[in-house]
């Protein structure tokens, strides 16, 4: 393949498969984007489908009417239920994370299906709070299994060059960069001579990430991110 795709647009297509395994869309009526927004790259997958869309989370980021206040931290009761919930890159702005499962178990009706992603490192980032990352996929496997939920794919994408990104330059590289690391564009902001000495100073890094490999593999030894699809048999 000669597009690079980025760790999202595979975890899209990864999302677009489980969906197409044993019909399981068709059984989709509503979703529930939780912690997220309308610019979600999965909600691609249902356009003109007219699946019933709805968002939740603390922040209201459109005018949608079908936005809900949820605050993953602080469970309340709930007779809202979903056939598909999305939580993407949430769990590590949460620090009460039994609530956010008993959300979750709340959320999903019986036979419904839930998607999630998280960091598989631990480095800090906004939006607006941060507080712990480095979830593994067995991480989330007995939280659900917990709540009725029974596992269909989860597992933790791995690059060694992306992670070799991460962890040497503190850096989540563009697609340029990642094929291109010894000539691609550092950008940061700084003056010219800082980004210079930026480029100077990483150029063994960037040799080592050069011979690295850029496959994208399941399970592999450089996780960057885990994912979950989970369906709930079971209500508590």
């Amino acid at each position: 393949m000669s597009k690079v795709m980025n760790s999202r647009e595979w975890l899209v297509n990864r999302l677009d498969e489980n969906l197409s395994a044993n019909e399981r869309r068709s059984r989709i009526q509503k979703i529930l984007v939780l912690g997220g927004g309308i610019d979600e790259p999965e909600l691609m997958l249902f356009e003109k489908s007219g699946v019933e869309i709805h968002y939740a989370g603390i922040a209201q980021d459109s005018l949608d009417e079908k936005f809900h206040f949820i605050d993953l931290d602080n469970f309340t009761e709930t007779d809202m239920t979903f056939d598909l919930v999305i939580c993407n890159q949430v769990l590590e702005h949460l620090y009460n994370l039994e609530s956010a499962f008993k959300y979750f178990d709340s959320l999903v009706c019986k036979n419904g299906m839930i998607w999630i992603t998280c960091p598989a490192n631990n480095f800090r980032h906004g939006s607006p709070f941060y507080y712990s990352a480095g979830y593994s996929r067995e991480f989330l496997e007995m939280k659900l299994s917990h709540r009725g939920f029974v596992s269909i794919d989860v597992g933790e994408l791995s690059s060694r060059r992306i992670y070799l990104f991460r962890h040497l330059l503190g850096l989540w590289p563009t697609t340029k960069q990642v094929r291109f690391p010894l000539i691609a564009y550092f950008g940061f902001n700084g003056t010219a001579l800082q980004k210079i000495a930026f480029n100077i100073k990483t150029i063994g890094s960037r040799i080592v990430i050069g011979f690295s490999s850029k496959r994208w593999e399941v399970n592999g030894n450089f996780p960057l991110e885990t994912y979950g699809f989970f369906e709930k048999k079971v209500d508590f």
